[in-house]
């Protein structure tokens, strides 16, 4: 836990757009009513992060409050971990991201996770990379049921919400999952 607040309190975040599509966007809102039409890239500052936040360094996350204006609208993220709660968007900067006013995409993304972790895809399987060892905990939402391999693994799912929590305790690991067959 100390090694995630050497980088929140450490970390600085760059926030910026350009001049370009800062005028695209009000373009945009001129000639479409509707929504708004925003966009901005947030990049994570880690250079004063001691070298004790070890792989925590590139666990930063955000949290923007969307206030009355942006009330009604979605944000989306390219970054692999996000959620919204109480009109708050959440985010993982692991490295920089963008953000936009637009429909939610319906994707897999992780929504929260206690330690550091890479996620990458191989064909159709993704592969989950705990990079710390202990009690490690992971949800993540998919649009598509998932069979994940691993008998260490205690996974529980809410078909409801389409969110997966998976559960382990013991040292770094790879999980692997892929889309359930129909």
């Amino acid at each position: 836990m100390a090694k995630s607040f050497l980088t929140a309190l450490k970390s600085e975040v760059r926030i910026s757009q350009s001049w370009a599509s800062y005028l695209w966007d009000k373009l945009k809102d001129r000639l479409s009513k509707g929504s708004p039409h925003w966009h901005s890239t947030l990049t994570p500052l880690t250079n004063n992060v001691p070298s004790l936040a070890d792989d925590y360094t590139d666990t930063l996350g955000v949290v923007i409050e969307k206030g009355e204006k942006l009330a009604q609208y979605s944000l989306q993220s390219d970054s692999t971990i996000y959620t919204t709660l109480n009109n708050r968007f959440y985010i993982g900067l692991a490295k920089s991201s963008s953000i936009s006013i637009g429909p939610t995409q319906d994707q897999l993304h992780m929504v929260r996770s206690n330690v550091p972790f890479v996620l990458t895809q191989q064909g159709k399987t993704h592969q989950l990379e705990l990079k710390s060892a202990g009690l490690q905990q992971i949800k993540l939402y998919s649009p598509d049921e998932l069979v994940f391999e691993g008998s260490d693994v205690k996974t529980t799912y809410d078909a409801q919400t389409h969110m997966y929590t998976i559960t382990r305790y013991g040292d770094l690991t790879t999980i692997s999952f892929t889309k359930k067959a129909k």
